[in-house]
């Protein structure tokens, strides 16, 4: 009886402490446990008022980003009113901001597609809990801007 009930509590204490927590949105080390690497499209907008959202073709402009591994990116847009394509890049890192795993990009020049609500040249993005990048610039009257991971960078 003495054995088995020493073999219960070593198996119980291994098992509590090989347990661990898997949340794909916390930052361990300066480093994200989820994998923003790749090319991002935008699959929605969404502005200030009511029943706003417009999605696919429906949009004004067409983008993406593409965040490389060693933390820089390049944004995109098509604009489809103009036919013009406009490009800006810059690095990004990550901060855990409110629990929440938050994209901080630094682009290199000022650009009129930096969605920012401060001005400067810095951005953020969020993933959210369906694993979609989320931009803050709704946070003054910006639109929303969702964008969905297309592929990975080989």
């Amino acid at each position: 009886m003495k054995t088995s009930t020493y073999t219960f509590y070593i198996f119980l204490l291994f098992g509590l402490l090989s347990c661990s927590s898997d949340d794909d949105n916390t930052v361990e080390n300066n480093a994200p446990t989820t994998t923003i690497y790749g090319i991002w499209n935008l699959i929605e907008m969404q502005g200030s008022t009511p029943n706003s959202t417009t999605t696919g073709d429906a949009m004004e402009w067409q983008e993406s980003y593409v965040f490389n591994t060693n933390n820089t990116f390049t944004k995109t847009r098509f604009d489809k009113n103009t036919e013009e394509t406009t490009e800006a890049s810059g690095t990004f890192e990550w901060v855990e901001n409110e629990n929440q795993l938050q994209f901080k990009l630094t682009y290199t020049d000022e650009s009129i597609i930096v969605g920012s609500c401060t001005g400067t040249s810095e951005e953020n993005l969020i993933i959210n809990d369906s694993y979609q990048l989320k931009n803050t610039w709704n946070e003054c009257d910006g639109p929303t801007l969702t964008y969905q991971r297309t592929s990975n960078l080989d």
